[in-house]
C-alpha cells in the first residue's frame, strides 16, 4: 500500500510541475522609440492674443474712468453678461474677431481691470 502511495504521489509531483516562463521582451529604449512623422499644425493663437491687448485696454480705461470721486474705494468689474455684450461690440462686424477673439478680450479686460483697480503696475 506504501509502494502505490508513493507512486501515486510521484505521478502528481510530476504532472504538477510548473511549466518554464516564456522569455520576456526586449524592453525598449527611448532612443529605439520613432519619432512621430504626422504632427499637426500649431494651434493658432493670434487671434486671442488680438483680443486681449483690446481687452486689456478697454479694461484699464473702465477702471480708470470710474474711480474719480472715491479713490480708495475699488471699482466694481462688470458680470459676465456684460462682459460678453463688451466684447461682441469690440468684436463690431469683423469676421475676424470671432469667439477666440472675444475670449481674449474678456480675459483681457479682466486682467487690465484688475491691474488698474488693484493699483498695480
Amino acid at each position: 500500500m506504501k509502494h502505490i502511495a508513493f507512486l501515486i504521489l510521484a505521478t502528481l509531483l510530476i504532472a504538477c510541475e510548473k511549466p518554464k516562463p516564456a522569455p520576456q521582451k526586449k524592453v525598449q529604449s527611448v532612443a529605439d522609440i520613432e519619432p512621430p512623422h504626422d504632427v499637426p499644425p500649431p494651434v493658432e493663437t493670434k487671434p486671442f492674443e488680438e483680443g486681449y491687448d483690446v481687452g486689456v485696454a478697454a479694461g484699464e480705461a473702465v477702471a480708470k474712468a470710474r474711480d474719480p470721486q472715491h479713490p480708495k474705494l475699488r471699482p466694481k468689474l462688470p458680470n459676465e453678461d456684460e462682459l460678453s455684450v463688451l466684447a461682441l461690440d469690440a468684436a463690431g462686424a469683423d469676421p475676424t474677431r470671432a469667439q477666440k477673439w472675444q475670449r481674449g478680450f474678456v480675459s483681457g479686460f479682466k486682467d487690465g481691470f484688475a491691474r488698474i483697480a488693484d493699483r498695480k503696475k
